[in-house]
């Protein structure tokens, strides 16, 4: 049986049991589908898989944190059998960002993207604006001109968003 890494476990979350995962974005959909989960080369069964923000697994025998973090940190993987097809092109998302600079159609350049923060119901870019650490929205509505080739981004930006870390 070959076994491909798909991604590894986090740290407990709550105290049922449950593990917070990281799991390559090609994988989700297996790791969802899948009826056995093998963390540091040992089957586990699936019990529940919530998405939504953070990947959460709850494991059919793991029922207290502590059993939970004996499981943290390792390899998560599926076997081969188990994975689909990938997908021809993927998807570019927020997450592809990262490295881009950040212009305001009325105040001008407002810095580099330097990390995208995946939040439970939209994405968040981090920026350094007059030496502060700022969060601001990424949403499609509030995109004016993307170029991926000069790796900029135009925004609307609510009018007083960066007056609130000043």
């Amino acid at each position: 049986m070959t076994l491909v890494t798909i991604g590894q476990t986090g740290r407990p979350h709550g105290l049922k049991g449950e593990l917070k995962l990281w799991v390559e974005e090609a994988y989700e959909a297996d790791l969802l589908a899948a009826k056995a989960v093998f963390i540091d080369k040992r089957p586990f069964f699936p019990s529940a898989i919530r998405a939504g923000g953070s990947l959460l697994l709850k494991l059919e025998g793991i029922d207290t944190r502590e059993a939970a973090q004996l499981l943290s940190g390792k390899p998560l993987e599926l076997r081969a059998e188990d994975i689909g097809e990938p997908e021809e092109e993927a998807e570019a998302t927020f997450l592809d960002l990262v490295g881009f600079v950040i212009y305001d159609t009325g105040l001008g350049r407002i810095g580099e993207i330097e990390d995208v923060l995946d939040m439970p119901e939209h994405y968040v870019a981090v920026v350094t604006y007059r030496e502060k650490e700022v969060y601001i929205p990424l949403h499609e509505d509030l995109i004016a001109a993307l170029d991926p080739e000069a790796g900029t981004v135009e925004l609307n930006l609510p009018e007083g968003l960066l007056d609130l870390y000043l």
